[in-house]
């Protein structure tokens, strides 16, 4: 008993320790129980992420647990604390590094995770930003550690900094995303020309709708997706235009015949334009040449050609 009364004390810090064997009996069950339920709602925590060091409070509630399957048997429970003394100052030792991580720095864990989360399939963004690349990195490093727990502090800088990085990208592709919007736009007007009036109404509402979702969007790969989108939609609505531009009537044929149906075909600009660095007047009169050199090919077998 008294044994037991002095380690009780020592482990727990508290010098109000029942030394009468009823009362004690009942401070060792409900003291182990309570860290018994502890320990169950902290490894309930660990199937919400990869937090540090979860084997420690496995151990923890096993030798907790084990104590505790005593408790039928007084002298037995007693028995039991103290050959397991050494084993439960070691657990509360190991603990208390996790007790503040849960306590005071899960938070901030917490939100690093969820930018690293964010950033999974955007860090290529970074590739001509290597100091922002570099710290998406140490926070990775810093989130996979064993025991991250004296650099936990680190990761708001960190994530400061690259938010900061990020928000630059997203107003730069903000407005790309604005430019292709206005160029899908005058498209549409230059080929209806004036006609088509309703079918151009319709898609410049369209269209600033996706002025709105730009402003609102917070996702470089979400405003990327939306330049798809936008030239797909514009060239939806030029094949309409352009299927009511040919309702006109045609011209007849030289035999007299009936109206003989124009061929148009349609090629996008960005098919037309092979991405290239010209430094010469003779490499840009080489790219005009290659520019013609399809259109002509392609008028070949067509009436028209309609760049969209």
């Amino acid at each position: 008993m008294r044994k037991a009364v002095k380690f009780l004390r020592n482990w727990l810090g508290q010098m109000s320790v029942a030394e009468d064997e009823d009362t004690l009996l009942q401070f060792i069950k409900d003291t182990l129980t309570d860290k018994l339920k502890h320990y169950d709602a902290l490894l309930s925590e660990y199937s919400h992420d990869r937090y540090p060091q979860k084997e420690v409070v496995t151990n923890a509630h096993a030798v907790t647990a084990d104590i505790l399957s005593q408790k039928n048997d007084n002298v037995a429970l007693l028995k039991r604390l103290l050959a397991k003394q050494d084993d439960l100052l070691d657990c509360t030792e190991d603990m208390r590094d996790i007790e503040t991580f849960f306590r005071s720095q899960r938070v901030i864990f917490d939100a690093a995770r969820e930018l690293q989360r964010n950033l999974q399939d955007e860090q290529d963004y970074f590739a001509t930003d290597p100091d922002t690349g570099s710290k998406i990195s140490e926070v990775a490093t810093i989130l996979s550690m064993p025991k991250p727990y004296d650099r936990i502090k680190d990761l708001s800088d960190l994530m400061q900094s690259i938010k900061s990085a990020y928000g630059v990208l997203l107003e730069q592709k903000q407005d790309e995303v604005r430019g292709v919007i206005t160029l899908c736009m005058g498209d549409v007007h230059t080929l209806a020309g004036s006609l088509a009036n309703d079918e151009v109404r319709k898609s410049d509402d369209r269209f600033l709708e996706y002025r709105k979702k730009v402003t609102d969007a917070t996702s470089l790969t979400m405003l990327d997706a939306m330049i798809t989108q936008l030239q797909n939609y514009k060239e939806q609505v030029c094949r309409r235009i352009e299927f009511m531009l040919q309702d006109k009537p045609a011209p007849y044929d030289t035999n007299g015949g009936q109206p003989k149906p124009q061929k148009i075909v349609q090629v996008r600009r960005y098919d037309l334009l092979a991405v290239k660095r010209l430094t010469s007047r003779e490499e840009v009169d080489s790219y005009l040449e290659t520019i013609r050199s399809k259109l002509y090919d392609t008028l070949e077998e067509s009436d028209a050609i309609q760049i969209i």
